[in-house]
């Protein structure tokens, strides 16, 4: 057992390595976690004696920069598949959205909400349009069915009973789309700006109600052949992590460790050894006192 021989001016001068073995450890905990996620992944490990007979094949230069180069690549990996994974959600979710202003009845071909809903009143002279007509408009998306209920009476009260939400629940999900519909003679009317903040602040999606059939065929088109391109492009990604995957659970030599073991095992084993000469006391002699069995006198003398 050594002795703390710096224990009075607190002295590291390999403090500085630990530094770097530390962060090493936390790139490979990282680079770790996401291999054992993997489907029928298994880490070839606890065979110690194997690595320390090799363990002179590493170097802390170069093993840090290849794990720092696999942890990066991986990062990358990870924030790509996150991106592509929200965009195919909220494509999903447009899909549904535009499919319910079909399915409710709402849009005609070639009109919207926009038309006005009395196209005029009988006078003694015939029909003419009212200056004032009547329109609606409406603000569509898509929110958690969870938080449905609170977000209908949040819209209700703030819109002091001004308005009218529906929902229709997307299969296969826990969402459903709303559509909320309120008089309004243009789109950007204090009413429409309300109801826009109300969403806001709930942090539901907003997407485009469409403004005629024949918009919302076309956009249902353009979104199913985008989801199709999504999921095609996340499965070939989802391949290409394995196989990089892969490369980590092979052992580097017969009968050894997997790659992602053996860097672990070298972070523990140098860690440990510059924890240890950070005990000593002196730059080129250094020293030390330590403890040890009297028995082991000659041996360590040797």
């Amino acid at each position: 057992m050594f002795e703390d021989m710096n224990s009075s001016v607190m002295q590291r001068p390999y403090r500085r390595y630990i530094q770097r073995i530390e962060e090493m450890e936390r790139m490979v905990r990282f680079l770790s976690k996401e291999v054992e996620n993997m489907p029928n992944v298994e880490v070839s490990k606890n065979r110690i004696d194997d690595f320390l007979d090799h363990d002179d094949e590493f170097t802390l230069d170069s093993l840090e920069a290849e794990v720092k180069r696999v942890y990066e690549r991986f990062c990358r990996f990870h924030s790509n598949n996150e991106e592509m994974t929200d965009e195919l959600e909220a494509a999903v979710e447009e899909l549904n959205v535009v499919k319910d202003s079909i399915s409710t009845g709402f849009l005609a071909a070639g009109e919207g909400l926009s038309q006005p809903l009395l196209e005029g009143e009988p006078t003694g002279q015939g029909s003419r349009r009212r200056e004032d007509h009547m329109q609606f408009s409406n603000i569509a998306g898509v929110v958690k069915m969870e938080d449905q209920e609170s977000f209908a009476r949040t819209v209700f009260r703030a819109t002091r009973g001004n308005t009218f939400t529906q929902f229709v629940e997307i299969p296969d999900t826990r969402k459903s789309v709303f559509v909320i519909y309120f008089q309004s003679t243009t789109a950007a009317s204090a009413m429409s700006a309300k109801v826009h903040r109300i969403c806001s602040a709930v942090g539901v999606h907003i997407y485009q109600w469409p403004s005629c059939k024949d918009e919302a065929m076309q956009r249902i088109a353009d979104l199913e052949t985008v989801i199709a391109d999504k999921r095609r492009a996340l499965a070939g990604f989802s391949k290409y992590t394995l196989d990089e995957a892969r490369s980590l659970l092979e052992p580097i030599r017969m009968g050894g460790n997997s790659r992602i073991e053996e860097w672990r095992l070298f972070c523990i084993e140098e860690r440990s050894i510059y924890a240890t000469l950070n005990l000593f006391e002196g730059s080129v002699s250094m020293r030390c006192d330590c403890w040890y069995p009297t028995k082991d006198k000659d041996s360590i003398r040797e």
